[in-house]
């Protein structure tokens, strides 16, 4: 796709005349491409190959804080996850600092609830389901699963990072006696089958990209949101329908936050999704090009782009 500077525009214009975005699925390849000088910019960079653009000459990383929030999902109406006592042994059965601290090396931190801290409507004041393998034995022996149970994950097969998550949760939960499939897919697919419900777990995220609690709640979480609409875990309150109704439509913030606050202890205590991570946003950028901004909200924003010198092939 490319992008041409508008000459008519009212306001200042861009320096560069042109932009040009480059669909390029294989992340080694974009590496390459950055180390050659063929792109000034790659993006979805995984943590672990951050530390290859460090090392390059002419190139750096950057990162920012995201609006993010990366989570495994339950089917809610569908055996066993339809047990509120199921899911949360799940819950507290998963270590999610190791995972954190294992795949996203500092590049991203543990989850706790609904909302990314930088969303408007986040509580400080949440307890969360902490990690506690003792009490998830306890809970699965209490709903009939001491013996564990079979299940299928559901994660997007080209997100290298989506696929460690699905294997340290499948080695995690053997350790309850509970067996997980991996079952990767291809990104239309994947969402296809979430949608209609067609999942035990998925692996999936969401951008609050607004940075407001309604976008990132109201779809997920209310009734009237179940499959495509966003609410793909099909959890169902009507107490939380009524919160998040209250909230989108009060004005005063101050009550909008407490709105936001109780609904969200609601959620977590009933554990519709594993809320695992808020990933950073990740990219490597040439030494050359400054005024580059790139936002919590995942979007580019190249108005005050500068190429302090131009290269061969650009």
């Amino acid at each position: 796709m490319l992008l041409t500077r508008n000459e008519d525009y009212w306001g200042d214009l861009p320096a560069i005349d042109t932009a040009s975005y480059l669909v390029v699925p294989e992340q080694l390849t974009r590496i390459g491409q950055l180390d050659t000088g063929e792109v000034h910019v790659a993006e979805n960079i995984e943590p672990v190959n951050m530390s290859q653009i460090e090392n390059m000459e002419g190139a750096d990383v950057s990162s920012v804080e995201s609006l993010r929030l990366d989570y495994i999902g339950f089917n809610n109406e569908s055996e066993p996850f339809d047990d509120v006592n199921v899911r949360v042994a799940v819950a507290k059965a998963i270590d999610k600092s190791s995972i954190v601290e294992a795949i996203y090396e500092g590049y991203g931190s543990e989850a706790i609830g609904p909302l990314n801290p930088l969303v408007f409507g986040y509580s400080d004041g949440l307890e969360p389901l902490e990690y506690n393998p003792e009490e998830a034995q306890e809970l699965l022996d209490e709903a009939g699963h001491e013996d564990g149970f079979d299940v299928s994950v559901m994660v997007r097969e080209e997100n290298e990072l989506s696929v460690q998550l699905a294997e340290i949760i499948q080695d995690q939960l053997s350790e309850f006696n509970i067996n997980v499939t991996i079952d990767q897919r291809e990104w239309s697919s994947l969402l296809d089958a979430s949608a209609n419900g067609e999942h035990d777990m998925v692996i999936l995220g969401w951008t609050t990209v607004t940075g407001d609690a309604d976008y990132g709640m109201y779809s997920l979480y209310h009734t009237e949101e179940h499959g495509a609409s966003g609410n793909r875990t099909f959890y169902s309150n009507s107490e939380v329908d009524e919160l998040l109704e209250a909230a989108r439509s009060e004005v005063d913030e101050d009550a909008r936050v407490e709105l936001y606050a109780e609904a969200q202890q609601i959620i977590i205590n009933e554990a519709p999704k594993i809320f695992t991570v808020h990933d950073d946003f990740r990219i490597g950028i040439a030494d050359n090009v400054e005024g580059f901004l790139q936002l919590s909200n995942g979007v580019f924003d190249i108005s005050g782009v500068t190429i302090t010198e131009e290269e061969a092939g650009y």
